[in-house]
């Protein structure tokens, strides 16, 4: 928590900016560790930032525009971010360098698209998708060091206007 007061927040001012090269606007949420803000841009683009002065690290292509938070964990002994992009392609990336270290497709429907930020937890990454025409979907998980995508159960999908049902 940054411990700011209500009475605080009207004297903040912008201690650096970043223009983000190709956009008019953003959509992803940035992830600060390490003294590194990593943010993704609808330009297909994820950036490593310097959280004191703004300054660039690096920048890694995406295949599609990348809207969700980005994750941070661990393969082996360095760090790694995770993410996907608008069309469900999950990314592990070397938090150091920006090097890909794996891609996958968490979803082959044609409609399929991340809707979320990708959770890892107990040596997994959870990545929330959906798709406009599927009428069931299955919950999907990998790996966090091989990219191998594990299947869960189906879900039914709940239709609007109808209260949810228990499965």
């Amino acid at each position: 928590m940054a411990g700011l007061r209500a009475d605080e927040v009207p004297r903040l001012a912008v201690k650096w900016a970043f223009g983000f090269p190709g956009v008019g606007q953003m959509y992803a949420q940035p992830t600060v560790v390490g003294g590194r803000v990593f943010v993704g841009s609808a330009a297909r683009k994820v950036y490593s930032l310097d959280a004191r002065t703004g300054c660039q690290y690096w920048a890694t292509d995406t295949e599609f525009p990348v809207r969700t938070a980005i994750s941070v964990g661990s393969i082996g002994n360095r760090m790694a971010l995770y993410f996907a992009d608008q069309h469900a392609l999950a990314y592990a990336l070397d938090a150091s360098t920006g090097e890909l270290v794996w891609k996958t497709r968490v979803e082959d429907h044609m409609a399929a698209m991340t809707t979320g930020a990708p959770t890892l937890a107990g040596g997994k990454l959870y990545v929330p998708t959906s798709g406009k025409a599927t009428r069931f979907r299955k919950s999907r998980s990998q790996d966090d060091r091989t990219s191998r995508v594990r299947h869960g159960g189906a879900h039914r999908a709940p239709r609007f206007g109808r209260p949810p049902r228990s499965i």
